[in-house]
């Protein structure tokens, strides 16, 4: 898939999450399985998990359905959530259109919540790190996205675009 091409369908998936904003809707399980193309146009599914931001309710990540590879680590530590926790899911959709892999480990079985967590932190430790080695690829994309990525990535919610 070609970069333009990717910039486009994200893009798209931007505007949809624009309109679940506006309507202070959180999604909650944004990904790829939730993302469906047709025609060359973007909708949005798998809603079954989705809250009301400021909703009086707590929820726990034991009671929604999403990916622990696009949960946001407030998601993931019962911490309040806003619509920056889909903005977390967003940047590691973008980063796994662009580098065709996930932005830490995926492929290591975690026993406790506790061991992902600390993989998502030594994931952004080595993405401030080494960001040359973190964004590798043999196509260069503009330094613009990998910004873009970055900042949706911020562990820290209030942080993120």
């Amino acid at each position: 898939i070609d970069f333009e091409t990717i910039i486009d369908y994200f893009s798209q998936i931007v505007v949809a999450f624009q309109i679940l904003n506006e309507k202070k809707i959180i999604h909650l399980d944004l990904r790829p399985s939730s993302i469906f193309i047709h025609d060359g146009h973007i909708k949005i599914g798998g809603f079954y998990s989705s809250t009301m931001e400021n909703s009086p309710e707590t929820i726990h990540y034991t009671e929604v359905l999403a990916s622990p590879l696009y949960a946001s680590p407030e998601l993931l530590c019962g911490k309040p959530l806003t619509q920056k926790t889909d903005v977390w899911s967003l940047g590691v959709i973008l980063y796994g259109l662009l580098y065709q892999k996930y932005p830490w480990q995926e492929k290591k079985i975690f026993k406790t919540k506790q061991e992902y967590l600390d993989n998502i932190d030594e994931g952004l430790t080595l993405m401030k790190l080494f960001p040359s080695s973190f964004f590798a690829t043999s196509r260069k994309y503009p330094a613009e996205i990998e910004e873009l990525i970055l900042s949706m990535l911020n562990e820290k919610g209030t942080e993120r675009i």
